[in-house]
Parts: C-alpha cells; sequence; structure tokens
C-alpha cells in the first residue's frame, strides 16, 4: 500500500513538472503577407510580447532567405523578396528552448490589383523619363519648322 503512495504522488509531481516545462516553452507567432511586405507578431502565449526574438525565414527547400529580430512590442516586418513568393517557412528563437514557426503557402503572396496596378504605373513613369532618341528629336523639330512654313504661308493669302 505503502508503494502504491508513493508511485501515486511521483506521478502526480512528475505529470506537473512536465506540464509546466511544455507549457513554460510556448511561443506563438503569427505572420501575413500585406502588399509587398511580411509581418510578424509574436508572444508567449498571453500578454507577454518577444522581445528580441530571432526570425528566420526560409523557402520551401529550407535554404535561409531572411534573419531579422523582432521589437519590444513581438513585432517583425520585412519586404518580400523574389525567392519568397513559393511560399516561406517563418521560425521564431525566443531563447532557450523557446521556437515557433508558421507557414505562409504560395497563395498568400498573389498580387493584389493595387499591387499590380502600381506596377504598371511605375512601368509607365520610367517609359516616360526614358530620352528620346536622336530620331524622334530631329523629327519634332522638322513638324515645328512645317507648321511654322504652313502658318506663314496662311497668313500671306489675301
Amino acid at each position: 500500500m505503502k508503494l502504491k503512495s508513493i508511485l501515486c504522488v511521483s506521478a502526480f509531481f512528475i505529470g506537473i513538472f512536465f506540464t509546466c516545462q511544455a507549457h513554460a516553452h510556448k511561443v506563438v507567432i503569427f505572420a501575413y503577407v500585406e502588399k509587398d511586405m511580411i509581418h510578424t507578431e509574436s508572444s508567449f502565449g498571453g500578454k507577454r510580447k518577444v522581445n528580441q526574438g530571432k526570425i528566420l525565414v526560409f523557402n520551401k527547400k529550407g535554404e535561409l532567405l531572411h534573419t531579422g529580430t523582432t521589437d519590444d512590442g513581438g513585432r517583425y516586418s520585412f519586404s518580400i523578396t523574389a525567392g519568397m513568393t513559393k511560399g516561406v517557412l517563418i521560425k521564431l528563437k525566443a531563447g532557450t528552448g523557446h521556437q515557433g514557426q508558421w507557414k505562409i503557402p504560395e497563395s498568400d503572396f498573389i498580387p493584389s490589383l493595387e499591387t499590380i496596378n502600381a506596377k504598371k504605373v511605375e512601368e509607365k513613369k520610367q517609359a516616360l523619363e526614358k530620352e528620346p532618341s536622336p530620331v524622334k528629336i530631329i523629327l519634332g523639330i522638322v513638324i515645328l519648322f512645317g507648321l511654322a512654313f504652313l502658318i506663314k504661308i496662311i497668313k500671306k493669302r489675301p
């Protein structure tokens, strides 16, 4: 009977010990895509935010694409690069034994209509900013002289 009591008490304390250990290492990371940025928010499962946690971004092949550090509010944001658009795995390391991860699938990187329109506007702007070719400059001068000549002829008519 005494052995049974000792085993029950031991099992109880072992259960509590491992439950506390598992709960103490719980880290939550949430990530989302907005326009051309990825935003992350990290906490220790409650209101306590992950301060100075290390963010690691991997592609599908497991290659490291980006690293960063969370701020005092547990947030970190970074620009999307070409290698990230096929989906990424974001890992958070918040100290010894404190790790979390979040997967962003390829479908989250589909560009919004606003992003597509912004790219088109930028392309048009770049096309307008290009210097004109010498042929276009000469053609413009010829057209101006031609119009001036036509105006002179029209004015001379009685």
